[in-house]
């Protein structure tokens, strides 16, 4: 889960063309406890995740590239009712861009 969540943006957990494991761990921990990844550890393949946590897998590897616009076509469906309800009242707490909107 690690790896997945840091791919879109290496350039933040690496030294040159060396990934640091300590700053690669520490992002995924950072958004498996903001986004609620329901795994025994970061080190979880992605693949063994439920269908709403490989979710929020995805989503926290886009909002870890701290893009200036995220937008998401139908990013609840195929989840359950009460993992949809709870992502939707959970947007207003993801994480926050390092930099204001303009």
């Amino acid at each position: 889960m690690r790896k997945n969540i840091t791919l879109a943006n290496l350039g933040s957990v690496a030294t040159g063309r060396v990934i640091d494991d300590i700053k690669e761990l520490r992002v995924a921990s950072d958004y498996r406890n903001r986004m609620r990844i329901r795994c025994s550890d970061v080190y979880q393949t992605s693949g063994n995740l439920s269908g709403g946590n490989q979710q929020k897998v995805v989503l926290s590897k886009w909002l870890f590239t701290d893009p200036e616009i995220l937008i998401l076509d139908e990013p609840t469906r195929g989840i359950d009712i009460g993992a949809n309800t709870r992502s939707i009242a959970s947007s207003t707490s993801w994480p926050t861009p390092a930099r204001p909107l303009s």
